[in-house]
This record gives C-alpha cells, structure tokens and sequence, in this order.
C-alpha cells in the first residue's frame, strides 16, 4: 500500500515499507550531521571561515538551514498524510 504526494502538477508515489530509507535519504540531502551529506558541508564551510569569506559562510550555513526545513516538510507530508499537497 502506497501514498500518492502532490508537488505542483507531479503525483509522487512512496511505499510505506521505505518511508524510513526515505526519510534517511531526504535528511542527508539536508546534511544533518551523523549523515553522509554533513561531511562536505562542513568541508566547505570551514574552508570559507579559514580562507575568510565568513558571508559565503554564513550563506551557506542559512540555506542549508532552509534545506533542513524543507526536506523536513516532505518527510513528514509523505510519511503522515494519505494525500497531501506539499506545493
């Protein structure tokens, strides 16, 4: 049994039984910090700080932030919601 997600004009279909290797996934993407996604983040955003580029920095550290939300918000519309519109 699968849930039907509306984004926009797309029907996305998730099956129950990978909801979790899904939101694993999703939050990866965020770069939540035991995930494999954190690593090049935090790569790069202690580059910016050494090379002093502190906006670049803090750029990416609140659109990374944004990021979190978002993919937050999917998780739980697709795992929670029979149907839902996300966008």
């Amino acid at each position: 049994m699968g849930l039907n997600i509306t984004v926009g004009q797309h029907r996305i279909a998730v099956n129950q039984r990978n909801s979790a290797l899904s939101l694993v996934t999703i939050l990866s993407l965020g770069g939540l910090p035991p995930l494999m996604g954190f690593y090049p983040k935090a790569i790069i955003i202690s580059s910016a700080i050494q090379m002093e580029l502190n906006r670049l920095a803090l750029v990416i550290i609140v659109l990374s932030a944004v990021d979190v939300f978002v993919y937050i918000r999917l998780s739980y519309h697709a795992i929670m919601n029979k149907k839902s519109k996300i966008l």
